[in-house]
């Protein structure tokens, strides 16, 4: 086949040698000994799947071998070991070749890409945290599986280690890692009812673990990290490459040799068997096995480059996937750090908080004997009926916190409940459930009966709520019209 200068220049820049549009040693060399035709042939085949010729030789091409079954695979760069520790890991059959159903275990990645995630993973707590493995659509952050175990089994939803819907209804409709940062200030104070309103001191205005890291520029580390180590597989890259630029010239230098060398012993040859009268078929029969020689050291010649410039093909993806790795474990070691300080934060600022929410206690336990004087001055008693400014102040505050008080300024029984039940923390034990409907089940008004699980994520969600009535010591709850 004729072809044009521009398809010579097209397939030379593809093969990563001087595009001039001449087919010369320099193009054969760099095409892998392939003459123009036979590089033009593989040039047109795989250019829409690959960008060059290093990518061909670097992800497989030319290797889809198949299996005994039929099926294509493709391994990349990646050995038949790594590949098995890939497929045991993504759970299919660890048979050393990525093909369509590893493929498929691993989110459509190809074996290179998946390397890479699974290389990731490894310090986070599975591939889990990157793509669903069940058809459940999940996503658990830069949360480890044992992290997103320890929050299902605090929000009372089955713990597989994996944040799907379920868990954010649980968790009101939180991500992942706002959930765990809500979680983490929770323990220890009282649970996730914290922050959704049924008591105790409020957290809710302490910085997510997102804004924390923002703060202390973990956007800029990452940044930094990641353009240190880029410069360093570029270093090595080069320095590959550079390799890969010798390999040809010496080849080419070692091919003109042989052939020289093939030149100078044919004529020596001619000369010899001239002088000896040998002529005809044996003269020939030499002559072939001078010229099968030459083949056979140029093709070893060929072989040994292809082999040398193959190695270090894969030695730039390797240090490439190295460089991941390293980005990736560097980044893993910085956000345990970050991790410890922010839990330092969160205990510094919830002791803060706590020591505010006592002095508040006691500064509504100095206005609640106010009120009593004053009650007690204007002529009325613990039981009596003489209006209090103070008590009636004190009665809306402590209505503001759902104690269904009638705003009337006497300080009676009901009052007395109620202010005692915010000195304990809102504790309700020992008053009565209204609601109940058997062992274990909550009746709301408009029918129906709901488990307790059940009942508190409708009072998280805010379509239900806490009617507590301290002079009766009871507990209902309603539904939010």
């Amino acid at each position: 086949m004729a072809l044009s200068s521009q398809q010579i220049k097209d397939m030379q820049s593809w093969y990563g040698t001087k595009a001039d549009g001449i087919w010369g040693s320099k193009s054969t060399t760099a095409a892998g000994g392939r003459d123009a035709g036979a590089a033009y042939s593989l040039y047109s085949s795989n250019k829409g799947r690959y960008s060059s010729y290093t990518d061909y030789m670097s992800y497989g091409g030319g290797r889809n071998d198949t299996q005994g079954s039929g099926t294509n695979y493709n391994n990349g760069s990646l050995t038949a070991s790594q590949i098995k520790e890939m497929q045991d890991y993504y759970g299919v059959t660890a048979d050393g070749m990525w093909g369509k159903n590893s493929t498929a275990a691993a989110g459509g990645l190809s074996a290179a890409d998946a390397w890479t995630k699974y290389l990731e993973a490894m310090g986070k707590g599975g591939y889990s945290d990157y793509t669903p493995s069940s058809g459940t659509n999940y996503n658990n952050g830069s949360l480890t599986a044992s992290q997103i175990k320890e929050m299902q089994d605090y929000y009372g939803v089955t713990a597989d280690g994996m944040w799907g819907k379920n868990s954010t209804a649980a968790a009101g409709g939180l991500s992942a890692a706002d959930a765990w940062t809500k979680y983490q200030g929770a323990i220890g104070q009282g649970g996730y009812d914290d922050y959704y309103g049924s008591g105790g001191t409020d957290y809710s205005g302490l910085m997510s673990y997102s804004e924390y890291l923002k703060r202390v520029g973990g956007d800029d580390y990452q940044a930094a990290v990641q353009k240190a180590i880029e410069a360093q597989v570029q270093a090595a890259t080069d320095q590959y490459n550079s390799q890969i630029e010798n390999a040809g010239k010496d080849y080419e230098e070692n091919a003109r040799r042989a052939y020289i060398n093939k030149m100078m012993s044919q004529r020596n040859m001619d000369q010899e068997l001239a002088a000896n009268g040998v002529y005809g078929g044996m003269a020939d029969s030499q002559r072939i096995a001078s010229e099968t020689n030459y083949e056979n050291d140029l093709t070893g010649l060929t072989n040994q480059y292809q082999s040398t410039i193959s190695d270090l093909q894969q030695a730039i993806t390797s240090a490439k996937l190295a460089g991941d790795a390293q980005a990736a474990e560097a980044m893993a070691n910085y956000l345990s750090q970050i991790q410890a300080q922010y839990a330092n934060y969160l205990q510094n600022e919830r002791s803060i908080q706590a020591e505010i929410d006592m002095f508040n206690r006691q500064l509504a336990a100095q206005q609640a004997q106010q009120a009593k004087a004053a009650a007690y001055s204007s002529g009325g008693s613990s039981g009596g009926s003489g209006y209090s400014s103070e008590t009636a102040d004190l009665q809306k505050q402590l209505n503001a916190m759902g104690a269904n008080l009638t705003v009337d300024g006497v300080w009676g029984p009901q009052t007395q409940a109620a202010y005692d039940r915010y000195m304990n923390g809102g504790d309700t034990s020992g008053y009565t459930l209204t609601n109940r409907n058997g062992n274990g089940w909550i009746a709301l008004d408009g029918g129906g009966r709901y488990s307790y699980s059940e009942l508190q994520k409708m009072l998280d969600n805010g379509q239900v709520k806490e009617v507590v009535n301290d002079r009766d010591r009871t507990v209902s709850y309603v539904r939010v019209r």
